[in-house]
C-alpha cells in the first residue's frame, strides 16, 4: 500500500480549491433542459453559483475568540485565501464538491493507470496493489494529472 499524500504531490485541500474551476466542473455534471428532484436547470445553476461563489471568510459569522486561531498555519485558514479560492471546511457541500474537483484524476488512475484498488477522499487518497514497484512508477503520472487538475 502506498499513500500518494504523503509523498508531497498533493496540494488540492478544501482551502485551495478555484471556485471557477469547481464551478464548471460541476456544471459538467448537469444537462441543460433537465429538472432535478423538480428545480430547473436555471435554479440549480444558480443555487450552485451563490453556493461556490460566496467568500465563506467574509460571510461566515465567529462564535468563539479569533484568539483561539493562534498558531494555526496561514495556509490552513480562508481569511488568508484570496478571493476565488477556497472552501468552508466542514460543510457538505464542500466535501461533494471536493469529490468532483478530483474526479478527473479518479476516472485517470482507474482507466488509464488501470489502478483497481484505490479510494480517495477529498485529498486523501490511498492505493492497492500487489507490486510495490507499479505502484510508484504510477507516482510521476498521477503527479502529472494533478498538475492539470487546476488548469
Amino acid at each position: 500500500m502506498l499513500k500518494i499524500k504523503s509523498l508531497a504531490v498533493m496540494d488540492k485541500d478544501f482551502q485551495n480549491l478555484s471556485h471557477q474551476i469547481l464551478y464548471t466542473k460541476v456544471l459538467r455534471f448537469l444537462n441543460l433542459g433537465i429538472s432535478y428532484l423538480g428545480l430547473e436547470y436555471g435554479v440549480i445553476k444558480f443555487l450552485l453559483q451563490q453556493t461556490i461563489f460566496t467568500n465563506a471568510a467574509t460571510s461566515c459569522r465567529i462564535k468563539g475568540s479569533k484568539a483561539n486561531w493562534q498558531g494555526l498555519p496561514k495556509d490552513k485558514s480562508l481569511f488568508n485565501k484570496p478571493q476565488g479560492y477556497g472552501l468552508p471546511i466542514g460543510n457538505l457541500t464542500s466535501q461533494i464538491f471536493g469529490n468532483v474537483y478530483l474526479n478527473d484524476l479518479d476516472q485517470y488512475i482507474k482507466k488509464e493507470l488501470k489502478i483497481k484498488y484505490y479510494g480517495r477522499y477529498v485529498d486523501d487518497m490511498v492505493f492497492v496493489h500487489q507490486d510495490k514497484n507499479v505502484l510508484k512508477n504510477s507516482i510521476p503520472h498521477i503527479q502529472k494529472e494533478l498538475d492539470n487538475v487546476g488548469t
